[in-house]
């Protein structure tokens, strides 16, 4: 787990409305250049991508990582 603190950055906060914890957190994603934004949460899935970030829930994103699973 430690190796992974090397990859980390630290960014501006979002400048999204402060009220809105989500767009706040979507917009520093999509700031920071993330590919995927990965959530169980129905209304930040709603929302499908922020730029050129997309929104998806934990299966989409295996299968876009993984691909689809073999057939038994």
């Amino acid at each position: 787990m430690q190796e992974l603190f090397g990859f980390a950055s630290l960014i501006k906060d979002a400048s999204a409305s402060r009220g809105d914890s989500d767009a706040r957190l979507l917009v520093a994603a999509a700031g920071a250049g993330a590919d995927l934004f990965i959530t169980g949460d129905k209304a930040v899935l709603k929302r499908k991508s922020v730029g050129a970030m997309r929104i998806v829930s934990p299966r989409d994103a295996w299968l876009i990582l993984f691909g689809p699973e073999p057939a038994a």
